[in-house]
């Protein structure tokens, strides 16, 4: 990060994500993905919400829902520096 400009390092701080409100959305509404489309992987985000509605016909898919989020437990911050990573190296690289 000492090799930006100064617009370069606004323009980072106002497109970096926080790992706060990551962890927030998750705490509070974890189950739809909210968290994951917060972050930009969006891919996971749908299977969270397909895991949500099938729940509905079918009970025991809670079971892979609570999986995925005690993995997202441990994995959202990872995921948040590897966004503000490639968002720093994507900014870097227009100049």
């Amino acid at each position: 990060m000492n090799n930006m400009t100064t617009q370069q390092f606004i323009a980072y701080n106002q497109l970096k994500k926080s790992k706060g409100v990551a962890y927030v959305l998750f705490l509070f509404l974890g189950a739809t993905g909210i968290h994951r489309v917060y972050l930009r992987s969006y891919g996971v985000a749908f299977l969270y919400l397909v895991l949500l509605l099938s729940h509905i016909f079918l009970p025991i898919m809670f079971i892979f829902t609570l999986l995925l989020c005690i993995v997202d437990l441990f994995y959202t911050s990872s995921l948040c520096d590897d966004f503000n990573y490639k968002l720093q190296r994507e900014i870097l690289n227009t100049k």
